[in-house]
């Protein structure tokens, strides 16, 4: 697991990559949210001297902050209001930054150099505001050897397609296609991730831990998560069918045993379309076809509607996921899911 504190340098980094803010900036990190009283003409001609700009770390925070992004990582809070005091959020970047390095009463300088290397200033009470600022600008200026950061993405461990037997295909092929995103959706969820405060800032400075919401399948069969403001998930009706079947099973099933499910899963679909015509069943048993990537298809959009609205970290404990070797479930504790009219006593 990634460290919390390497998260959110790296988090904040994106931040000082948005157009707004400049590769130039020094940010003070200290106990006021009066930007105006840090950046008094004197210490703007310390950093202007230096080629420059001081702001501040508050300032940033109040800048950054998005209730959609809010929303999107902290779900619970929909429907509340988002107002809050940014006069501690100096404190949360400081130890989330340097956990190991308490601030002092003076606060801090902080810089983003070359877009990696994170360098942190503690102002000793000593020291006056001026005096600090001139030192730091000085390191800064000073020539050093630099070393990077190399960070190797992962990759899936997938059978070959021709490893795979025939009726393993969509088994062996779920990896490749649930990952796969909308366009559109994979912008929102771009957006909601990489910009304003990281998801460490907005938990510590809310206060708030992710909490998962219980599930309810209304009468009409809409998928409702009431703890999240009452959040509908939507589905179109072959998608939400799989959903359902795999919600009565929570031991999981491999893509290979679903024909065995044929009927259970053809009862769900007509109560949903309330159609048995022949169109409708040859879409659905091309769904329960384990040598058809279109289980695949519906699992990805059955993800792709969790994660356009709330933040993956609680949002894969809701949709399909692989258990273990080709077993796929849907992890939420069936204690916090109400089946409605799909459940199993029904049918």
């Amino acid at each position: 697991m990634k460290n919390p504190e390497s998260i959110f340098s790296k988090s904040l980094y994106k931040i000082l990559d948005k157009p707004e803010f400049d590769s130039r900036d020094i940010f003070y990190v200290g106990p006021t949210g009066d930007h105006t009283e840090y950046a008094s003409n004197s210490l703007r001609k310390i950093a202007n001297e230096y080629n420059y700009t001081l702001q501040s770390i508050t300032e940033l925070v109040g800048i950054s902050i998005d209730t959609e992004q809010i929303f999107y990582l902290l779900p619970e809070l929909q429907g509340t209001s988002t107002d809050i005091d940014l006069s501690g959020a100096y404190s949360v970047f400081w130890e989330s930054l340097f956990p190991q390095k308490p601030l002092s009463r003076n606060g801090a300088f902080l810089k983003i150099k070359d877009g990696e290397t994170l360098i942190g200033y503690s102002i000793p009470d000593t020291e006056t505001l001026e005096e600090s600022l001139t030192a730091f600008c000085a390191y800064l200026t000073m020539p050093k050897k630099h070393s990077g950061e190399r960070i190797e993405a992962s990759r899936f461990g997938l059978i070959k397609e021709d490893e795979a037997e025939p009726y393993e295909y969509a088994d062996s092929h779920f990896d490749i296609e649930v990952n796969k995103l909308s366009e559109e959706i994979r912008e929102k969820v771009n957006k909601l991730r990489l910009y304003g405060v990281s998801e460490i800032a907005i938990k510590a400075l809310f206060q708030k831990e992710q909490k998962l919401s219980r599930l309810v399948i209304t009468d009409d069969y809409r998928i409702v998560l009431p703890d999240y403001g009452d959040m509908e998930i939507k589905m179109e009706p072959l998608p939400k069918a799989v959903y359902f079947l795999y919600l009565r099973h929570p031991e999981g099933l491999m893509f290979k045993e679903l024909p065995c499910c044929r009927d259970e899963f053809m009862e769900i679909y007509s109560r949903l379309t309330n159609r048995r015509d022949a169109v409708a069943l040859r879409s659905a048993e091309r769904v329960l076809d384990p040598t058809d990537n279109s289980i695949n298809e519906k699992c990805s959009r059955i993800r792709e509607a969790f994660i356009s609205k709330f933040d993956d970290t609680l949002a894969h404990k809701y949709y399909i996921t692989k258990y273990y070797d080709l077993k796929k479930w849907i992890e939420l504790d069936r204690g916090l899911v109400d089946l409605g009219p799909i459940d199993k006593a029904l049918f």
